[in-house]
């Protein structure tokens, strides 16, 4: 019998339809983007240009990536409508070949039956028995063929309801993936927000303690101010002092001028005294002038100090804002989960970004892998399904064959009768009409597998979407993890940079700190030595040269207590009448007890020159001592050199060179700029005045 096209069968037990093979461009053959070498490995920092050209060629990388993944997907999309639209094509031309097929063999069928119908009428009578029972026999045949096309389509329902389910637990697994990374994400984020506040309250703390170190710095310059001012009425007073002792001087000579007579000599040793008082406070003067300096010079340093001070919290302030710039660029990135700026790119980040190449480079390997394996897969199924629909044709065509073969052998040759032609006609028709039926049965059941074909594509298409999805949340997730670390790093190199500040700034104050000890120590030696000066001055009143007292007792011994000498005496030594009483008494008794002859004994022969007293004694003393005085200041005594203190004359006649005194150390740190105003008391002779200072040359006059 002649066979006509093959019609479609059921696809095999166990196997569903799958994607068709992509046109994917291999690994081996794409156009792999080439990273340019990366310069200085070992080295900690690289040039910003080599970082911008690297970045940039990493960012033409991952868009290329990018574009050709895209380029893939819209060719997976067309490939996928082309299959479509061939497998439609297939199904319909299946569908008609079968149609060709079936009218085939209708007509076949219907060529049989009229060849037949000769025969069935010859043989209806015998084959009446024999034509039921074969009936039955092909009736139980189709029924089992029906039952095993029923049970593989069971088979192909429950796989596909396993393989949906097993989909299903799989989306919901890469679900919980997903929101997993979400928790992770938002866990990263609000460790992001909290490194964030932390900075702002360092930051808070920073302002505070830069504000007090300003206020600190107000304070110290006020106390700068300050001592600067005292310095200046120091100073003024120093002036006014030294004014008020030229006038006094200036009176004291008018008033020498115009005495006369046993004055003259009083006045003339007072203007010597005002003299010697006028040099000494000239010294004090100096010394206090180059306190001035040392103080003026102590300052301008301690301005110093505090211009260097505010140069460092202007440093701190910078490095602070710096530190601010940084962390908003760290927000920033954050926020953006992009890649990273171009002026900031490091070697971890360049590290990361080729991993990452690397790894989309493995996913884009492997998904074309699959895809080929997914063809191959196809391919297979595909031969397997027409060789199952092969068989099972060929196994129908044989089944029909036999048993139309075995009915015309169970015929007798003889045994045809035209009463039974026409049962056996309605019996042919009626089993043509239940293989028609039977068709279409199965053509029903091949629409219904081209059906769930159709619908197990579309759903390998919404696995598809899903997958990608999946990895674009990865992506994300990934991202969101990378901004995450850098935003740590940034809060890290922040804190650590905070930290620094705090060190600097502690360093600050300690300096500041020990600025304004050195300067409350300078404030007390200002102090003690004002003191010093007040207790000079307050002790030039009750001080006396003791050359002038040795002079005067010479003078008394000399003149035997002569009315003169003790009037002398009790206006230099400021002696009440009482005393002055006491000692002309006491010195005419001793004059009468022991007589001329044994005041040579006591006191000694003293060498006069001949017409002497004891007014031209005295005025060549006070010659002497301002001839001395002149030749001292006209050699340019320093501003540390000592008063005019001298040793007592060894006669009367004849006084002893002027001889200053050794400068004593200033207890005050100052060297030997204090001078020693009054030799010891072996030396010089200290008398406490108890006379105003009136008798000495009028009011405010300093006592000799």
């Amino acid at each position: 019998m002649a066979t006509g096209p093959k019609p479609a069968a059921l696809a095999p037990s166990g196997i569903s339809w799958l994607p068709a093979p992509q046109p994917f461009v291999n690994a081996a053959q794409a156009p792999v983007p080439m990273f340019p070498p990366h310069p200085g490995q070992g080295a900690e920092h690289t040039v910003s240009t080599d970082n911008h050209a690297e970045s940039a060629a990493l960012k033409e990388s991952i868009a290329s990536l990018e574009r050709q993944l895209r380029d893939e997907r819209e060719q997976r999309e067309a490939h996928e409508r082309r299959h479509a639209e061939e497998l439609e094509r297939v199904q319909r031309a299946q569908e008609a070949r079968f149609e060709e097929h079936l009218a085939a063999a209708e007509e076949r069928a219907a060529q049989h039956v009229a060849a037949l119908e000769g025969e069935l009428a010859r043989v209806e009578s015998a084959a009446a028995h024999s034509a039921q029972s074969a009936a039955e026999a092909h009736a139980q045949a189709l029924h089992r063929v029906r039952t095993e096309l029923e049970d593989e389509h069971g088979e192909i329902a429950a796989e596909q309801a396993r393989r949906a389910a097993s989909l299903e637990r799989e989306l919901e697994a890469r679900a919980r993936d997903a929101a997993l990374r979400e928790r992770q994400w938002e866990e990263a984020r609000r460790a992001l927000e909290a490194a964030q506040a932390e900075l702002e309250e360092r930051r808070g703390r920073w302002e505070q303690e830069r504000a007090a170190m300003r206020r600190e710095l107000g304070d110290r310059d006020a106390e700068l101010e300050a001592s600067q001012r005292q310095l200046q009425m120091l100073e003024s007073t120093m002036a006014a002092e030294r004014t008020q002792h030229a006038k006094q001087a200036q009176e004291a000579a008018a008033r020498a001028s115009l005495s006369a007579g046993a004055s003259t000599a009083a006045l003339e040793a007072e203007l010597d005294a005002l003299r010697s008082r006028a040099a000494a406070l000239e010294a004090d003067a100096a010394s206090a002038h180059a306190e001035l300096q040392r103080a003026r010079e102590q300052q301008r340093g301690a301005q110093a100090e505090s211009e260097r001070v505010a140069l460092r919290c202007s440093e701190l302030q910078a490095e602070l804002e710096a530190a601010e710039r940084r962390a908003a660029h760290a927000e920033e990135q954050r926020v953006a989960l992009a890649a990273p700026a171009s002026g900031g790119v490091d070697e971890a980040e360049l590290q990361e970004l080729r991993a990452r190449i690397a790894e989309l480079e493995k996913e884009a390997a492997g998904a074309v892998t699959a895809r080929q394996q997914l063809a191959k897969l196809k391919q297979q199924l595909l031969t397997e399904q027409e060789d199952e629909e092969e068989r099972l044709r060929w196994r129908v065509d044989a089944e029909v064959k036999l048993e139309l073969e075995r009915r015309l052998a169970e015929l007798p040759s003889g045994a045809m009768a035209g009463a039974g032609d026409e049962a056996e006609t309605r019996r042919w028709r009626e089993l043509a009409l239940a293989r028609e039926a039977e068709l279409a049965n199965l053509t029903r059941a091949l629409d219904e597998l081209s059906y769930e074909s159709e619908a197990a594509e579309r759903l390998r298409g919404e696995v598809v979407a899903l997958n990608a999805a999946l990895h674009a949340a990865k992506n994300e997730g990934d991202a969101a993890r990378l901004a995450a670390l850098r935003a740590q790093e940034a809060a890290e190199g922040a804190q650590g940079r905070a930290e620094h500040l705090a060190a600097t700034l502690a360093a600050t104050q300690r300096e500041g700190q020990a600025a304004a000890a050195a300067l409350a120590e300078e404030r007390r030696a200002r102090e003690a030595l004002a003191r010093k000066v007040e207790a000079l001055r307050a002790d030039a009143g009750t001080s006396i040269d003791r050359r002038i007292v040795v002079k005067m007792l010479v003078a008394f011994c000399e003149r035997q207590g002569s009315d003169e000498v003790v009037t002398l005496m009790q206006r230099m030594l400021g002696l009440s009448d009482e005393e002055r009483g006491k000692l002309s008494a006491s010195a005419r008794e001793w004059g009468r007890q022991r007589g001329p002859s044994r005041a040579g004994d006591v006191i000694g022969t003293v060498p006069t020159r001949p017409g002497s007293s004891l007014a031209t004694s005295w005025i060549d003393f006070l010659e002497e001592a301002a001839a001395a005085e002149d030749d001292v200041l006209g050699d340019g005594l320093p501003a540390s050199a000592p008063p005019v203190v001298a040793e007592a004359p060894a006669s009367a006649t004849a006084p002893a060179p002027y001889v200053p005194l050794a400068p004593t150390p200033s207890p005050y740190g100052l060297g030997a700029s204090a001078p020693q105003l009054f030799a010891p008391a072996s030396r010089s002779t200290r008398i406490e005045s108890s006379q105003p200072a009136s008798l000495w040359g009028g009011p405010g006059a300093p006592a000799i």
